[in-house]
């Protein structure tokens, strides 16, 4: 009888260390993944309550943001200065403030952030406030209230893969904040001063680093990044007429160039070629970010990893949104829009507004801006369709504020207000020929292409222009902090500091 030969021990071992080096491979990766999964919901649920927080500015008189000298975090405790937590010490004069488990995540001002959201005309722009993933004594939210004329930070607190342009967005080393470039004051015992940090990415004039935080006197330090400054940076993709940002970066769609531009918070510029020809539009569904190519007829899908897919489509199109689910996308030359399901079916809806340029998502519905009917056109999820007449002249993009819907109308030198019930108020004296129309949580801005500015106007519809763009100025964007200007000739992009 033959004897079968079996594993040596030594072999065994040596497979049991290989799949053990394997599996230990696999799970630090996997820990990496879920971490930066986490620091990008941090990143979005600070973005979302700093729109809630501006919607309630922009229609609540005499608004309360909070008790001076505090320190709010999303920790829960029976103690209202969060006692039960090891928290950095706070300089004299400064407390921490908690709330109950049970009403954490109130909106109406008695949950961790102590502004009444529901307040707001219309009501709160989110259900409950969020919490940090982890929501333990290292990882939370965070939020100051204004300090004198330093405006409130939103913060959370320690990010578990800080990237630099992460680190350069936000007031804290480690950690990241949107609303101001004020940080925590903390108790003595500062040992370095890093360079970075601030809003904006600038550099702090005044503060040192304790190993945990920015430390400084909050009514005396300011950041290179002045509100007001405005920067051009060069080398975009030719001629780039619209714009996006992933919470981090800020991109353009390069209409003469077949190519996407990214440009980080610092100012670094990259071009990926590859998209069809003549991208007019560009959004994200969450994971990949798409263009809308108006010279090739057809969407080009661009992977994280920038990897790009094109398909083809049979007419001209320019405008795109996301609902959620589905991409829209607008038929300008057939006056309709097509929605496209994650599995690539998809359905043609005619009956919008002449020529429709625009798309945006309110939550709900898809609406057009009709470029050659002076109107907007409501799309419901089934496709149900509503055209409201009445705007300024050649209405080319959409904004929403929170509560109302607004158009940047291109032959009419103005913006016009829509409502909630279909009320319509045009304002007119923004700068030539707007063509983009953004909302920063206060104000809306438009960018004027003909003017080569941009206009900021207030809730109450007062206009201030700026001018010195980098050249025929059609898309703009906000990333939090500052106003983005996508110079449609000038294969650029220029940076208005807000905040």
């Amino acid at each position: 009888m033959t004897r079968k030969k079996g594993f040596t021990l030594i072999e065994l071992l040596v497979v049991i260390a290989i799949i053990t080096l394997i599996s230990s491979v696999v799970l630090v990766a996997l820990a990496q993944a879920r971490a930066k999964a986490r620091d990008a919901r941090r990143v979005a649920d600070l973005s979302t309550v700093d729109r809630a927080i501006g919607v309630y500015a922009a229609s609540v008189s005499g608004a309360n943001y909070g008790s001076a000298n505090t320190v709010y975090v999303s920790l829960p405790d029976t103690s209202s200065t969060c006692a039960s937590w090891s928290l950095p010490a706070l300089q004299s004069g400064w407390s921490y403030r908690c709330v109950l488990a049970g009403s954490l995540r109130n909106v109406d001002g008695t949950g961790w952030l102590p502004i009444d959201l529901a307040g707001a005309s219309g009501g709160s722009l989110i259900s409950m406030l969020p919490l940090d993933p982890l929501n333990n004594a290292t990882n939370y939210y965070r939020y100051i209230p204004p300090q004198g004329t330093v405006s409130y930070a939103l913060s959370a607190v320690s990010l578990e893969a800080p990237s630099d342009t992460l680190v350069a967005s936000g007031g804290d080393v480690g950690g990241y904040t949107i609303g101001s470039t004020q940080a925590i004051v903390l108790a003595t015992g500062a040992t370095s001063t890093p360079s970075g940090g601030g809003s904006g990415g600038g550099t702090l004039a005044c503060g040192t680093w304790n190993g945990y935080n920015w430390q400084w006197n909050v009514s005396s330090c300011v950041s290179t990044s002045t509100v007001g400054t405005i920067t051009t940076y060069s080398g975009t993709g030719k001629y780039p007429r619209s714009l996006a940002f992933d919470g981090v970066n800020i991109w353009s769609g390069d209409n003469n160039a077949s190519s996407v531009t990214k440009v980080s918070p610092s100012g670094s510029v990259t071009v990926y070629g590859g998209t069809g020809l003549g991208p007019m539009g560009i959004a994200f569904d969450g994971t990949n970010m798409w263009t809308v190519n108006n010279g090739s007829y057809g969407v080009t899908k661009i992977t994280p990893t920038g990897s790009m897919t094109t398909y083809p489509l049979a007419a001209p199109v320019k405008g795109i949104a996301f609902d959620g689910v589905n991409m829209w996308i607008g038929n300008y030359a057939g006056n309709g829009v097509t929605k496209v399901s994650p599995t690539g079916s998809t359905v043609a809806y005619s009956g919008t507004g002449a020529t429709p340029l625009a798309l945006a998502f309110d939550g709900t519905n898809i609406w057009t801006a009709n470029f050659g009917g002076n109107s907007v056109t409501k799309i419901t999820p089934t496709g149900t369709m509503t055209t409201y007449t009445g705007t300024g002249s050649q209405p080319q993009s959409i904004a929403f504020d929170g509560v109302n819907m607004w158009t940047a109308n291109n032959g009419g030198n103005s913006v016009t207000k829509i409502t909630p019930t279909g009320t319509m108020t045009t304002y007119t004296g923004t700068g030539a020929q707007p063509q983009g129309i953004v909302f920063d949580g206060v104000n809306m801005w438009t960018a004027n292409n003909s003017g080569n500015s941009v206009t900021k106007i207030t809730p109450a519809g007062a206009m201030t222009t700026y001018t010195g763009m980098g050249g025929y100025p059609y898309a703009i964007g906000f990333d939090g902090y500052n106003i983005w200007v996508a110079n449609g000739l000038g294969s650029s992009v220029t940076k208005i500091v807000t905040r």
